[in-house]
């Protein structure tokens, strides 16, 4: 009901977007550029965002791109430690872990020599990642006779560069040959966002959110995606409460208060 009242055909903030549909704004292809073009010269390398920014799409982005000649594989397993990690990884790549973390360690090492495409491993929320188990990733991602032939990826949110100073880290933040950070939006973005994402369920006659109601939603999202979606969503339920063809400022000002308690 909701979105028909709208006059449109489906939810323009869902979470699950097809990639094509996917907004290619300034500060996305900043970041999207030196990442296609890394593995050309390191084997390592970070990305870094707020909670929401849309680093998990970007990451989808460029694993379309690398899959036409390497074999690339998505971790979400931050929060595992020590054997569980190599348990994971080995457990992706179809293998049957071994017992003991030595012996799974050398499993995981002889899978990747044998492998006749470069392999690529993306690991998200490395946040919440222990020093040791990245001690461990640096193993891997120093390995001499895999050099060339394995590429890992360390994406979390920017307290993983914290984790990275740590002393014990010193060789793998060295082997690091490239650190993107994923920004906010900025309010001409946090615009044509909105538009964009309308639009892949519209037409609409009219913009759907007035300047006053977007400039509102910048501020309190702080132009991360996830909260504008979210701001924006209960806006649109608020409007459509009131009977409202469109949003404006003081509906958006409603909704941010609820927020704020």
């Amino acid at each position: 009901m909701i979105f028909k009242h709208f006059h449109l055909s489906g939810n323009p903030f869902s979470e699950t977007t097809d990639l094509e549909h996917i907004q290619l704004d300034g500060r996305f292809n900043s970041a999207l550029a030196p990442l296609l073009s890394w593995p050309d010269i390191g084997n390592i390398a970070t990305l870094t965002g707020r909670t929401g920014t849309g680093k998990t799409t970007l990451l989808r982005h460029v694993m379309q791109t690398w899959r036409k000649n390497n074999d690339v594989y998505y971790l979400h397993l931050g929060n595992l430690n020590g054997a569980g990690l190599f348990r994971s990884i080995l457990t992706t790549l179809g293998e049957r872990p071994r017992m003991g973390k030595d012996r799974m360690f050398d499993q995981l090492y002889t899978h990747l020599s044998k492998k006749q495409r470069p392999l690529f491993l993306l690991i998200d929320e490395v946040q919440l990642m222990d020093i040791t188990s990245m001690t461990d990733l640096r193993l891997l991602g120093g390995h001499l006779d895999l050099a060339g032939r394995f590429k890992l990826v360390l994406a979390g949110q920017p307290q993983m560069r914290r984790t990275l100073q740590a002393d014990s880290l010193t060789d793998l933040r060295e082997r690091i040959s490239l650190n993107v950070h994923l920004k906010s939006m900025t309010l001409p973005e946090t615009h044509l966002y909105l538009d964009h994402r309308i639009e892949q369920v519209g037409p609409v006659k009219q913009p759907l959110f007035d300047e006053d109601s977007v400039k509102l939603i910048f501020h309190h999202s702080e132009g991360v995606p996830r909260r504008v979606n979210s701001v924006a969503l209960k806006a649109m339920l608020t409007a459509f409460q009131r009977g409202c063809k469109d949003v404006d400022g003081s509906v958006v000002q409603e909704v941010c208060a609820a927020e704020q308690g």
